[in-house]
């Protein structure tokens, strides 16, 4: 089995049991996990991020976005374009969301934004390992993207504890992770695009 293959199998048995937390456990996990995240950030003067906008059985996001905007953290949005790749758009507080494409939730009234100032990037994936090992949904959006950031622009996956594996099957264009957030802790990866403290002292 290629390794193409390994990523699918895998990715369908995370995706399903990810699928299988019910709704009032991952609202609970969520706000766990953005607790965890908000106070990672805050320790690391963390002003502008990327974050996804969750859909589907992911960790959900609105209300991590809602504390960090009320803390003055900026905050920018993937936009999802069939010839450009991913986009990036300012996302306030009054911004209307709608589903376009894939079902991902976008602002109604887009303001385009550049990476170049972003300090972190908090991002979903179906599975990953303790050494930064990301498994994404077979896109690429995300790869390509990390590809285009500073070196020390932090790299955080947030996921439900369940999603974790013991290695992650690994192409040369995979991008590591530098953090994992979950709901029982701060997974300090150690690669590039992570600043080397060590979180959960």
């Amino acid at each position: 089995m290629g390794i193409t293959q390994d990523k699918s199998l895998v990715r369908s048995t995370v995706l399903k049991l990810r699928d299988g937390i019910t709704a009032e456990d991952r609202g609970r996990k969520s706000e766990e996990i953005a607790a965890r995240t908000v106070e990672f950030l805050r320790s690391h003067n963390v002003r502008s991020i990327h974050c996804y906008l969750s859909f589907r059985s992911e960790v959900e996001t609105l209300p991590l976005i809602g504390q960090l905007r009320s803390a003055g953290v900026e905050i920018v949005v993937p936009i999802l374009h069939k010839t450009q790749g991913m986009l990036h758009a300012h996302f306030a507080e009054d911004d209307e969301l709608v589903e376009r494409g894939f079902g991902i939730r976008e602002p109604l009234n887009v303001r385009f934004a550049g990476s170049e100032r972003l300090q972190a990037v908090i991002l979903p994936l179906a599975a990953f390992d303790r050494q930064g090992g990301r498994l994404g949904y077979g896109k690429g959006y995300y790869d390509t993207f990390l590809k285009t950031l500073l070196a020390d622009t932090l790299r955080i996956g947030l996921a439900f504890a369940s999603q974790e594996i013991r290695s992650v099957p690994r192409e040369a264009h995979d991008e590591f992770l530098g953090v994992v957030i979950t709901e029982d802790e701060v997974i300090n990866c150690n690669k590039p695009g992570a600043r080397l403290e060590d979180v959960n002292e």
